[in-house]
Formats: C-alpha cells, structure tokens, sequence
C-alpha cells in the first residue's frame, strides 16, 4: 500500500483520541449597545448574576476619594490655608472624617506592623505610625475643648510629625537606611498579589496623608506658617515621592505578574484547596485570584468537566489552563484599558458571511461527518485572514463541538469583559440535522451538534495594513477572483473565451479578465461575460463549462457557503461541493481542471473571494526566545505540529506547535517537538540531537529551503495538508518565510 495512503489512515484513526477536549461555554454576550446580527451574538447561559450585582455595588461605593487618600487634590488642601479659612465646626467635621477613615485601616495597618515585627523593625516603624495617630488624636482634643493646655499637648505631639512622614514615606520608596523596606515587605506578605500589595501600600499613605493634614494644622496653630507651605522644599520632597511612589507601586506589582509564567501551577493550587466545596466556589476563587494578584488585567475563566465523550473543544496559546481529577480550566487576560470597539464593528460585519463547512460522509448510510473542534478553528482562521491582517489586532479563540447539553459549564469574566472586548458565535448557518462523530473505538451518531466559537481580541500586533479585500456588503456584490486554496489558482475561462460552451480551468496567473472576474447572483455563479458556471452529466462524468444563464438548469445552480462552492440540491443524500478532487501529484499544481466532488473541508473545497495579497502582508511576531513562524510562499500556510503526528501545513491559529528554531541542527517547536524525515512525509518526534540521524537534522538555506543533513527539502502540503519530504528544487512549495 502506497506510503502516503498507511499515513493518512493512520492519522485520520488518532485524530480525534489525540484532540485536546473540554466542554466550554455556549457564547458570551456582546457589547448590549450594539445591535449585531442576532445569529451571531448570544449572552452566557450560566453567568453569575450574583457577581454581576456584586460588582455594581463595588463600583457604586467606590465612586467617591477618601479624603486621606494620598492623592495630588488632598495633597494640594493639605498645604494651602484652608484650615484658616474653614469655621471650628467645620474644622472638628474634618478631622472627625480623617480619624474614621483611618480606623477603617487599621486590621491592614496591624497586619503590616506584624510583618515588620518578624524582620525586627517592629520599633523603627511603630514609633512613627504612633507619632501620626497620636498627634491626630490630641488636635481633635484640642478642637473639642481649646484650651492652652490641650493646644500645648498636640504642639509636643506634633512637633516631629515632618519626621514621621519622611520616615515612612522612604520606607515606602526602600530608601531609609536603617529603617524597613515596607513595599517590599507588603510585596512578600501579600504573596505577591497585586491587588492586596495596592491595598497594603493605600493603607501606609493614607497614614501619611493624615500627618500631612495633622502638619496643616500645626504650622496654623504654632507658628501661623500656613502661608509659606505652598512654597517649603518639604512640598517639594512630598511631590517628588509620591510620583516615586507610584512608579515604584506599579513596578513592584509587575515583578509579581511578569509574564504570567506562574498562573498554570496556581490555577493548580487553587483547584485542588477548593473543588472539595464546589465547583462553583472553586471558580469563583480562581477569578477573585487572578484579579487580586494581576490586577492590572481582567479575566475570563471557563471551567467544565474533562469529558472527551460529548465535547471536543480547543483554545489557542494565550490561555493558560489546569487539570485536576476531571475538571479543566482554562484563563485569559485580557488588557484592561484597550477599546476595541472599531474592531468588533469590522469582524462583526464579516462574520456574518461565516458558516460551518459542509463535510459529506463517505460512510455507505450518507450521515455527514462532524466537523471536529480543531478544523473547524482552522477554517475560521482562514476566513479571518483578511479582517486581522487590515487591523493588526492579534485574536485568541476558543472553539467547540458540544453533542449534549451544557450542564456543567461555569464561566466567570471581569467586569465588563463580556461587554466590551469579546465577540461570540453559535448557532452558525450550517448546522447538519445529524452527524457521523468518530472517536478511537467506535463511531457514534448524534442529532444537531451544537458549534460554537469566542473570539477575544487582545492586544495591536502592528499598525492597520492595506488589503484588497472588503467586508462591505456593497463590495462583496462586485466581481472579483476564485482562488483555489490546494493551488493558488484561479477559476478561468481557457482562452478568456466569451463564447458558448467555452470550458474552464485553472490559472495560476492572476490577470484579472472578464473570464476570471465572477460573483453569486440569484442562486447562480457568473462571469464578467454574464456567462453562467455549469456543470452537465453524463451518466457518472460531468464537465464544467461557461454557458449563457438559465434559472431552471439544475447544473447552473450554486451557492457560497463560507469558502465552500455548493451545489442546490443534492444527489443520493449526497452534497456536492466545487474542487479540484483527488490526490494529485507534487508538481501537478498548474492549469487542472476544477471539478464536482462530495463536499469536504480540504484545501482543495475552499475558494477565496480575494487575492494573495492579504496572506501576504502577514506577519507573525516571534516569541520571547526568539522561535518564528515558518510560512510556505507556495500555500502561504505555516509549518505546523498541532496534533497530528506528521508535519502539516495550516492557516495561523496561535499555537506554540507552530513557531519555530533551528537549535543544533534540530527544527524545534515550542511545544518542545521536533521534525524527523520519514518516507515522504515528516514525523513529529521527541527532540533528541544525540540520537537524531541525517534526517532530522536541518539547515535554513539562502533560498529559504528547510534542508536536511541527507540533502532533502520539506516541501509544501498534499491535499490532506501533510508536509512532503522531497528532492530539493528551487520553486515556492520548497521556499518557507520566516516572517
């Protein structure tokens, strides 16, 4: 049996037993203030009201500033005249607010003082939080009853107060020589979440902005100074720091997230301290986590039981995830302050031509097989090329194939995560009444599974980007290209005959003529000659040629569905879909005829209503230890060993499996795999330079060829989309970019 056959049977057996499953949500709700296509956006079915109430609340309380918030408008108060200016009423009001909100501190400030005590500091920083409190305390005696002897006690009191400020205020920044590093100790304390450090160091400076109120007061009632306070090289000091303050609160707090290198292990720790509650708490932990520790984010956490029997669902590589017993969760954050409505507007409008790719079974009952999680994400990748190459957004997905029920889906998000930053979609257009689903051991039926894709934009990858292609409804009605994805090729009139009866080919020249100019009108596919895409059968062979237009002709009947090109109607339970059918030889890529085949989501089924220009104004950054992307210049699709077990090539979808290193002679990945050659293909294998032969060894030649030791070249995909191990030539299915 041929080599290639024994690889595809292989291969398409351990398909689905390797997909990494988990059930996820059915959609996230979108911007309310938008009205998208309702097929498009859903809201969650199980989103936590009682957390969505909890944070309206929060944000309701936290509308006000605390007056000793150490802040540029309380600073400013605290050195002009307003005291002077302020009725004794007015004045015992005041500092009556100061003492409470202070006290509202004092369980964080306690747990601080312990903290320092274990380093032995205790003394050094207890004396000086006294001095403030003390001194706030005989200024409120000495505003209650204003007499010489109570104005004496706060004057003693008070006399250092600038002295405990500066104490404080450099321990804060770790520049008090024989004083604590209270940051950095807060850092230790809080286990280096960012959230409660922020709380930590709020609680020391609104210390701090108490003794500056207290200072106010004494320069007013001891030396009447309240004038010349604007302009003292002590305002001067409190300027300068608390820009160090906040510079250093921030920079310390990125320490702690750097990265987010350690989110997986404590995704880890939490599960397993809080699944034995419930599952629900044990969400709700984890989101309350993420938020405390990497506050400068927000988060989505999706959590499900690890089921491979109903649900087959993927994520792309900014999601981190965890595992404990059978339950999977995976996290994203996502930058707080990033507004990508414009984006939403775009990808919303092109979404709408979106629809799951029909896939025929070759099964002898003629139940179509279902799509699987990972090529329908390939396929939407695919589709997107256009929108993320114009707006330099880079996406992170999610994508799942439910076939029961979603009763144990929990999901949690940030405030305002679902409103503004993610774009959802089920219930696509296509969505087959029953399907052939295969698993390891045995095939099994299922009626109407339910597809359902998040997107999450993230981050600008690069500035927007010119592409020939449009979204506009009004430009998607002009005439433009079919491109052939398995050829880059597109659809022609041979000769560019205008003629009746003229047959039709493929050309790998773009020339833009009336003969390869084509666009959907009523049901039919017609040219820039108004001469109409036919298919005649004779028996069980068909042709395909142009011929002038008749509705009733069942071989003139055709609709785009996604990137595929279906016919109306189908013959025998069977769709029919527009190709260029059957596994063709490698060099074989040029002038073939296009032809009517049982529908599949392959290269060979997928059209594109653009030019290459968009493909080719991609660019993929590296990673942080310098690993590319690999893109074929024949295919424009990118070396890949996602799951299978044989090198692919496939569309972008934001894997490490795709980003690539040549370390030592080996071709290394980031999921740590490495490329051997074998027969005509390329196995995916361990990365072992001491045990690996010629054929796993590889250079990156001046041309772009990935060249072995033993002198052959990995080549561009066949129609499964497998890698080719190949004599070297110089032509473009051998030429790879690596950017």
């Amino acid at each position: 049996m041929d080599k290639r056959v024994l690889i595809s049977v292989g291969v398409s057996a351990l398909l689905f037993c390797l997909f990494c499953v988990f059930p996820l949500s059915r959609a996230l709700s979108d911007d309310t203030k938008m009205k998208d296509d309702e097929n498009l956006v859903r809201s969650f079915p199980m989103l936590d009201m009682n957390r969505k109430k909890r944070m309206a609340i929060d944000a309701g309380i936290g509308i006000g500033i605390s007056i000793i918030a150490l802040v540029a408008s309380n600073i400013r108060q605290s050195f002009d005249n307003s005291g002077a200016e302020k009725s004794h009423e007015e004045l015992i009001s005041h500092f009556e607010q100061i003492h409470e909100q202070l006290e509202q501190q004092k369980e964080e400030l306690e747990s601080i003082n312990r903290e320092i005590q274990k380093l032995g500091s205790y003394v050094i920083y207890f004396q000086h939080e006294s001095k403030i409190r003390d001194s706030l305390l005989t200024l409120r005696e000495y505003l209650d009853n204003s007499n010489k002897r109570n104005r004496n006690i706060f004057i003693n009191k008070a006399v250092d107060v600038d002295h405990s400020i500066r104490v404080l205020i450099d321990g804060l920044l770790g520049q008090n020589t024989f004083g604590p590093d209270i940051m950095t100790i807060m850092q230790d304390a809080t286990g280096c979440r960012g959230r409660k450090l922020r709380n930590s160091v709020k609680s020391v400076e609104s210390l701090v902005m108490t003794g500056l109120y207290v200072r106010r007061e004494y320069q007013r009632i001891a030396i009447n100074a309240t004038k010349s306070l604007k302009r003292s090289p002590f305002k001067k000091y409190i300027d300068t720091s608390v820009i160090k303050l906040e510079k250093r609160l921030n920079d310390k707090v990125v320490e702690c997230y750097a990265d987010e290198k350690n989110v997986g292990v404590e995704m880890d720790n939490i599960l397993k301290a809080k699944l034995t509650q419930s599952r629900e708490v044990a969400a709700d932990s984890l989101l309350e986590f993420l938020e405390e520790k990497y506050d400068n984010k927000k988060w989505i956490v999706i959590m499900q039981r690890n089921n491979t029997r109903y649900l087959d669902s993927v994520w792309t590589g900014g999601f981190h995830q965890a595992t404990v017993e059978n339950h999977v969760v995976v996290a994203l954050s996502v930058n707080r302050d990033r507004n990508f409505t414009k984006f939403k507007n775009l990808i919303q409008g092109h979404l709408k031509e979106f629809s799951i790719p029909t896939k025929s079974s070759v099964s002898y009952d003629l139940v179509r097989d279902c799509l699987g999680s990972l090529k329908t994400e390939e396929y939407l990748k695919r589709f997107l090329i256009p929108v993320l190459v114009k707006s330099g957004i880079e996406i992170e997905t999610v994508v799942s194939v439910d076939t029961r029920p979603q009763n144990d889906l929990i999901i949690k998000t940030s405030k305002e995560v679902e409103e503004k930053q993610v774009i959802s979609m089920n219930n696509m257009s296509y969505i087959p009444q029953s399907c052939l689903y295969k698993d390891s051991d045995i095939n099994r039926f299922y009626s109407k599974p339910s597809y359902w894709m998040i997107l999450i934009p993230t981050k600008r990858l690069r500035n927007q980007t010119k592409c020939s292609y449009s979204s506009d409804n009004e430009t998607l009605q002009d005439y433009g290209p079919l491109r052939n994805e398995y050829t880059q090729s597109y659809l022609s009139v041979k000769g560019d005959s205008k003629e009746e009866g003229a047959n039709l080919f493929m050309d790998r020249e773009w020339r833009n003529s009336p003969g390869q100019n084509w666009k959907f009108v009523n049901g039919q596919l017609k040219n820039g000659f108004g001469k109409c895409f036919t298919k005649w059968s004779s028996g069980s062979s068909h042709s395909i040629y142009q011929y002038d237009c008749h509705h009733n002709w069942e071989g003139q009947k055709w609709y785009r569905h996604g990137l595929q090109i279906i016919a109306d109607g189908n013959v025998a339970g069977y769709t029919y879909c527009v190709s260029l059918y059957g596994n063709f030889n490698k060099n074989s890529y040029v002038n073939r005829v296009p032809m009517i085949g049982s529908c599949n989501s392959l290269p060979s089924f997928l059209w594109y209503n653009r030019n290459t220009d968009c493909e080719d104004a991609m660019v993929i950054p590296s990673s942080t230890n310098g690993s590319r992307a690999l893109r074929n210049e024949f295919s424009r699709l990118f070396l890949s060993a996602v799951i299978e077990k044989y090198g692919t090539v496939k569309p972008w979808i934001n894997r490490p499996s795709q980003l690539w290193k040549f370390v030592d002679g080996l071709l290394r990945n980031e999921d740590g795999k490495c490329l051997v050659g074998k027969g005509w293909y390329v196995e995916k294998v361990a990365c072992d330079s001491g045990r690996m032969g010629n054929n796993g060894l590889w250079t990156y030649t001046e041309n772009r060829q990935i060249r072995s030791y033993d002198g052959y070249c990995l080549s561009n995909g066949d129609e499964e989309t497998y890698v080719y191990y190949d004599y070297c030539r110089d032509e473009p299915q051998q030429r790879w970019r690596d950017n």
